[in-house]
């Protein structure tokens, strides 16, 4: 831009006419040079601002192009990077225009000092230049800086959505993951729906053999084949020992348990006696290779018939125990008097405890799916804060735990019970142990002397024993 201030001195130095006009004329040429200047500054800014609007455009254009490449998850990120982009085309339009007009602005008061006056041309002229060339380099920093920001920002917004389309990618692999691992759980769940049906169409099976089996046996007491136990051991006492004589002739009389061979007068090499026995004092002949044995049941035949009754009678045995615990019913309130041990008036309770721990059997088992056996628990109050705790291990030997054991203190047999309906006996160990007894419910209690049975279905037993009752109260929980 050209100096004015050197024609403005040339200007106030001319006397004649002809200097004057001439300063005039350089100055207003000068003038109008800069007024050229001005007007290709503006045609720059112009430029300038073209070139930022088509930047503006081709990166709204990218925007709108990697946006469309995403899914509905990021439909809000495309909506706010076209804000983003929006708004700052709006910023860049504000500043240009702004600027453009802060250089008219200058250009009308510069020529508004012109037509005022020579005189005053010199100080408006450099007042005017001044102002113009701050605002025009003010108007051109700020567009630069306002077009970095721009751009800065539209980079921003694309990482930005970027890093959302990545994490909606994330989003998917995980859901298609947990579909495949609820799939998976539902083919178990119908694996096993399919199990418990086919072991409820077994148990119906075994119910009907069950009834299958008592039929047969109340049709064998029906037929009086049965012998009881009683008819059985007073046989076997009648029974007395029996002795043998061999003999060429039989005697006139003989002894009662003797049986007498007598040589036949004719016979083979496994039949050469005739067997006789002396029977309210007369002879009775036994045997001989005359008689008829084929209503007689041989021994081999006998050892079979034998093994199949006692197999049909543990298979009736344990179908009915399979039975007794499917009944629904609840336990009656029972007393067992139990002798007590001597702990000078101390409170002394006892908890039998029935449980039931399911077994690992082996495809095509006709057994129970559990087993079933009673803990007993034997608490000996010996003051406020001291107490002895007995309870047994699962190998039915009786447990005695605490913080002290009297000197005096007896070998405690609480009872005979049950375990999966064979008797045991608790004996006695010394094991720190501590805890509370489980309660429960059971089925049927059955005393007899001093034998505790127990028909049961669930889990547990519970057994108090007070000092001054002197008995055993067995209580079901329901």
């Amino acid at each position: 831009m050209i100096n004015l201030k050197p024609l403005i001195e040339t200007f106030k130095k001319a006397i004649y006419g002809r200097d004057v006009r001439q300063s005039i004329v350089d100055l207003a040429q000068a003038i109008g040079d800069n007024h050229n200047e001005q007007e290709t500054l503006r045609n720059e800014v112009k430029t300038l601002n073209a070139d930022t609007k088509e930047e503006n455009r081709q990166g709204k254009e990218y925007i709108t192009n990697k946006t469309a490449e995403m899914d509905n998850a990021i439909t809000a990120g495309k909506s706010t990077i076209e804000t983003t982009v929006s708004t700052g085309k709006a910023a860049v339009d504000s500043k240009v225009s702004e600027a453009v007009s802060t250089i008219g602005s200058g250009k009308s008061e510069l020529d508004t000092k012109i037509n005022a006056g020579i005189g005053k041309l010199g100080a408006k002229t450099t007042e005017g230049e001044q102002a113009l060339s701050a605002k025009t380099q003010s108007g051109i920093s700020s567009l630069e800086q306002k077009t970095t920001k721009s751009t800065q920002t539209v980079e921003a917004v694309i990482s930005r959505a970027s890093e959302s389309k990545a994490a909606v990618d994330t989003a998917i692999t995980k859901a298609g993951e947990s579909k495949a691992a609820l799939e998976n759980t539902i083919q178990k769940s119908e694996s096993g729906k399919t199990s418990l049906d086919s072991t409820i169409q077994q148990s119906t099976i075994k119910d009907k053999e069950l009834e299958s089996h008592i039929a047969e046996i109340n049709q064998i007491i029906a037929d009086g084949k049965a012998v009881t136990k009683d008819e059985l051991k007073a046989e076997i006492l009648k029974l007395k020992g029996l002795s043998i004589e061999v003999l060429d002739t039989l005697p006139e009389s003989g002894k009662a348990g003797v049986i007498y061979f007598i040589k036949a007068t004719t016979g083979s090499e496994q039949n050469l006696f005739d067997e006789y026995a002396w029977v309210q004092d007369k002879w009775e002949m036994i045997g001989s290779k005359s008689i008829d044995l084929s209503q007689y049941v041989e021994k081999a035949e006998h050892e079979s018939f034998k093994r199949d009754t006692v197999n049909k009678i543990g298979a009736i045995k344990g179908s009915v125990e399979k039975l007794d615990r499917k009944v629904e019913a609840n336990m009656p309130l029972v007393k067992v008097v139990r002798p007590l041990p001597n702990f000078s008036g101390k409170e002394y309770d006892c908890f039998w405890v029935l449980q039931k721990t399911p077994l690992n059997l082996s495809e095509g088992s006709e057994a129970s799916p559990f087993s079933h056996y009673v803990k007993a628990y034997c608490k000996v109050i010996l003051d406020k804060n001291r107490s002895l705790v007995m309870g047994d291990a699962q190998n039915s030997v009786l447990m005695l735990s605490g913080w002290e054991t009297p000197d005096d203190m007896p070998d405690l047999d609480c009872t005979k019970i049950f375990r999966q309906f064979k008797s045991a006996v608790f004996g006695n160990a010394i094991q720190n142990q501590y805890g509370n007894p489980p309660k429960g419910k059971i089925v049927d209690i059955i005393v007899e002397g001093n034998t505790l049975g127990i028909s049961f279905k669930t889990e547990d037993l519970q057994l108090t024993l007070k000092n001054e009752e002197i008995n055993v109260v067995c209580e079901a929980y329901i």
